[in-house]
């Protein structure tokens, strides 16, 4: 239990006791912080987050999770574990292609997927550069949908791993 009293000689309501609170020690296993900040292509910061992998596995899908969406663009995620080395199992996927126009069923292709373990070492630097399916991140052509955008993982500035993006939808009548 911890309580705070605050005391001076001249005072006529000293000493002064505050509530007594209980203070549980968290070991460092016990936690598994990871902290992430999402920037856009122009380096702009759009939201940053602490996450604890002891309540569940961390899943970023741009548009989709409690991380804010920024714009139809690459969406570059700094990671950095600041208490203890963290073994994480990280799935990484390009941007599947888009349609070829607003009314087209075909969504294009799917883009590649990349599973790998990985020891995040303390206080080191990851990005995550997830790729989108609009130009420039992906391909652009006005006879197909965009193509999805690759998406990449680096440890400080050395590329670990590199997911390809899905291709461009082609029109219903296969142009």
């Amino acid at each position: 239990t911890i309580r705070c009293v605050v005391s001076h000689p001249s005072a006529s309501n000293s000493p002064l006791n505050s509530n007594t609170v209980d203070f549980n020690v968290v070991l460092p296993t016990a936690r598994k912080i990871l902290y992430i900040e999402e920037f856009d292509v122009n380096a702009t910061l759009h939201s940053t987050q602490e996450v604890d992998l002891v309540d569940g596995a961390l899943e970023i899908i741009p548009d989709q999770t409690g991380i804010a969406a920024t714009s139809n663009w690459n969406r570059i995620y700094s990671i950095y574990a600041p208490e203890d080395d963290l073994s994480v199992k990280v799935t990484l996927s390009g941007a599947a292609g888009g349609p070829h126009g607003l009314n087209d069923a075909d969504l294009g292709g799917q883009g590649g997927k990349s599973v790998f373990n990985l020891t995040l070492e303390q206080s080191q630097e990851y990005v995550a550069n997830l790729g989108a399916a609009i130009w420039p991140s992906g391909g652009n052509s006005s006879t197909r949908g965009d193509g999805g955008g690759g998406s990449f993982f680096y440890e400080g500035g050395e590329l670990l791993m590199a997911s390809g993006g899905g291709r461009g939808a082609y029109s219903q009548n296969g142009q």
